[in-house]
């Protein structure tokens, strides 16, 4: 039940009967240049799973770890957190929009993804709101995973990245 080092996307999990699909990562409606490498563990995965409506897990990234993410509320900004927790699955305030399980019932109470984000704070976003209708988040070390970041490439990075804090600010934030 342990699938170790697998190049594939993840459609949908039933966690009653666990499956995978084959394939390669799907970054941003393309094709990822590298391969999305996990360890999962499904049967404690669909055991956190009951506890937590999004699960994410350990990001490793240029040597680093992170344990999901914490929003500043004064800032309304996000940032993703180096120290590892003490014990798993942990509450975080979001998880990276890079590998994200969620259960069909946080779908149902929250919907689904603002399309108006594109690239970032997409995922801080849904968190925020999975928070507003109390469906927990949370982080797991039952996936790890290798992240690579294409879009350090792209010229509108930085475009981006404040357009959609402003969105967040706006949309999330005590400013209204």
């Amino acid at each position: 039940e342990t699938l170790t080092s697998a190049t594939f996307t993840v459609l949908s999990v039933d966690f009653a009967n666990p499956t995978f699909t084959a394939g390669t990562a799907v970054c941003a409606g393309t094709i990822c240049e590298q391969p999305v490498t996990l360890e999962l563990d499904f049967k404690q995965l669909r055991k956190e799973a009951q506890e937590y409506g999004i699960l994410g897990g350990v990001m490793e990234y240029e040597s680093n770890k992170f344990y999901g993410g914490h929003i500043d509320k004064i800032h309304m900004s996000g940032g993703l957190i180096t120290k590892k927790p003490a014990r798993f699955p942990a509450a975080v305030d979001f998880v990276s929009g890079s590998l994200m399980c969620i259960t069909r019932k946080c779908i149902e109470k929250v919907g689904y993804w603002d399309e108006d984000y594109f690239l970032y704070y997409e995922d801080a976003d849904y968190c925020a709101r999975a928070h507003k209708h109390a469906v927990p988040v949370g982080t797991t070390d039952v996936i790890t995973y290798e992240h690579y970041e294409t879009s350090q490439k792209l010229k509108e990075k930085e475009y981006y990245l404040t357009r959609n804090r402003l969105f967040f600010i706006l949309w999330r934030g005590s400013i209204k």
